[in-house]
Formats: C-alpha cells, structure tokens, sequence
C-alpha cells in the first residue's frame, strides 16, 4: 500500500531582498595589525522586561555570528568585567570612554580594539523588529560602524530573513514553513546579526 507524505516541499522565496543602508567603513579592508577584538556587553538604551530579555537571549547569537564571520580572534568582556574596567555594565556608543580605558582593555585582554553594541530596538511579537548600533574602534577612530533597523513588516527584510532560514536553518529538500523566523526573535535575530557581520571588510 502506498501512502502518502504530507511535507512542505521548498520553494525559493521571491521578490528582492533587503540590503543595509546605514554602513561606514574607514577602508575596504581590516588593519592588518587589528588581530584581536574585544567584545563589549550589550547595551540597551531603555530598561525594560522586553529589552533585557532580549539582549540575553542575543548575547550568545552575536557572540557566534562574529565568529563565524571569521575577521579577527574575539575576546567576550563580561559585564562585571566591563565595571571592573570603566565603573558600567555596558557603555553607551555616544559616550567616550573613561582615561585609561582602552589601555586596561589592552594589558587585560592583548585586543587591538573594541566592539561596542546597542540594542535599539526589539520588539519580539509579529511584525518582528530589531535594531543595532554596532562600531568597531581603537582608541583613535572608528573602524567600522553599522546602524541598522530590521523590520520584519518590510517585505525585503522578510524576504531575505526567509531565504537566511532556508539556507541555514534547513537545507533538506523538505522544510518547515520558512516564514517561522519571521515569528522567532532568536532566528530572526541571527539573521540580522549575520546580516551585520557580513559587512565588515576583509583581509
């Protein structure tokens, strides 16, 4: 007796996909010197459940999409670490740094420079959306820098979180409804993490 499989068959999705739209870059390729980086805690401009919430649950996704984006050796500051080192748990991108600051992150971590993060915007239910400030810097200038809002309601955002779920998350030829990272904040965070990431220059 022959029966019958009731999958979801994979389709590509179609339509154009999202590029970012707010990304510096002080050359097309890294310092050469710039070997090691030491990753700041997580920011978040407004305290609430929502924006806690999400800066731990994304904590350890943009600590894996750094590395996977393979640019330099990191080093993870943790926030009591971070107060040990500037009196604050995070530090905000606008503010400077305290005098001495990156000299302790040096003899503390051997990094050449500093990725500072800020959570701008997480909203976790449907239409999902994400936003980051992200800048990598040495004492004396920016590196690279992105500020980006990801916005799940925009069908190129949509369109390209889906194809980052179909190829990352599911290769086989059978699959779950791809639109599912548009309705899971750690998925789709990732996404936009990889997205991020993508953007700093080579070697």
């Amino acid at each position: 007796m022959l029966t019958a499989c009731h999958t979801k068959i994979k389709e590509p999705v179609l339509g154009p996909g999202y590029k970012l739209n707010n990304v510096f870059a002080v050359s097309g390729t890294l310092p050469p010197e710039l070997r090691r980086v030491a990753v700041l805690p997580i920011h978040i401009r407004t305290i609430n459940f929502n924006n806690e919430d999400g800066k731990d649950n994304l904590t350890p996704i943009l600590l894996k999409e750094l590395q996977k984006s393979g640019r330099f050796e990191i080093i993870p500051i943790s926030p009591d670490e971070m107060i040990e080192l500037s009196g604050r748990g995070s530090w905000p991108i606008s503010d400077k740094f305290p005098l001495g600051f990156f000299t302790k992150i040096k003899e503390k971590t051997g990094a050449d420079c500093v990725l500072l993060t800020t959570l701008t915007q997480y909203s976790p239910y449907p239409p999902l959306q994400l936003g980051w400030e992200t800048r990598l810097a040495d004492e004396k200038r920016i590196i690279w820098s992105v500020d980006e809002l990801f916005d799940a309601g925009n069908q190129e955002v949509a369109n390209e979180a889906q194809r980052y779920y179909q190829h990352y998350f599911n290769k086989k030829e059978y699959l779950a409804d791809a639109e599912t990272v548009l309705r899971t904040p750690v998925q789709f965070g990732q996404y936009t993490l990889d997205a991020i990431f993508r953007t700093i220059p080579p070697r």
